[in-house]
């Protein structure tokens, strides 16, 4: 499965622009943990909420997503038509913790590791109120 990123060319840059220079990360707060997933799924409330644009698929919800489900697991070679190994992935959820959608990853979802916190840090936001403060 490809990871296609949702931001609009614009969005993102300015998104990075804040990221790379560390001007600024946004936070993200540990809500709970989701049972949506068969993984290491738990909710997180993103300050300020994140933006998804998606020009090329009209079969994607855009939107601002204040909710997020962060996803880190194994997956077994063959699975989904994937390599397999470690990732952890980054979905949009609503403001209940459910997933928009299983297959719609977005920005900072990573392979070959199964990490929050840095998945988070990837898509801009540092963890705050978890174990995992960073």
């Amino acid at each position: 499965m490809e990871v296609t990123h949702y931001m609009s060319h614009v969005d993102y840059n300015a998104h990075m622009e804040r990221v790379i220079n560390f001007k600024e990360f946004g936070k993200a707060t540990f809500i709970g943990i989701s049972d949506q997933f068969k993984s290491d799924a738990r909710i997180y409330k993103l300050d300020p909420p994140y933006q998804v644009c998606n020009d090329n698929s009209p079969d994607v919800n855009n939107g601002i997503y204040e909710f997020v489900i962060v996803s880190a697991v194994y997956v077994i070679p063959g699975s989904f038509g994937e390599e397999g190994g470690d990732e952890t992935l980054i979905f949009p959820a609503d403001d209940n913790g459910r997933a928009h959608s299983p297959l719609m990853e977005m920005h900072g979802s990573l392979k070959g590791g199964q990490n929050h916190e840095k998945a988070l840090k990837r898509a801009g936001y540092r963890i705050v109120n978890s174990t995992q403060e960073g």
